[in-house]
């Protein structure tokens, strides 16, 4: 999985939801830190991808990173 993978698509068709990620991270963290956490949480869920990615301001110093880890049957 790449950052590619990472979509604010909020569905695609094929995919199942294998889990959603919610990460909270501050504001000096740089966006490879960001991306590379979200990569590895939905990689130990099995995930192909990510969708319905969205970052938000949950304060002046924070970030909330969101998305839905899901897999991609063939159909």
């Amino acid at each position: 999985m790449n950052r590619t993978d990472i979509v604010t698509t909020p569905n695609i068709e094929g995919a199942q939801i294998t889990g959603y990620l919610g990460i909270v991270y501050a504001r000096e963290n740089s966006d490879d830190a960001v991306f590379n956490e979200i990569i590895s949480q939905s990689e130990a869920l099995g995930a192909d991808k990510v969708v319905g990615f969205q970052l938000q301001w949950q304060s002046p110093q924070r970030f909330y990173a969101s998305g839905t880890a899901v897999t991609i049957t063939q159909l």
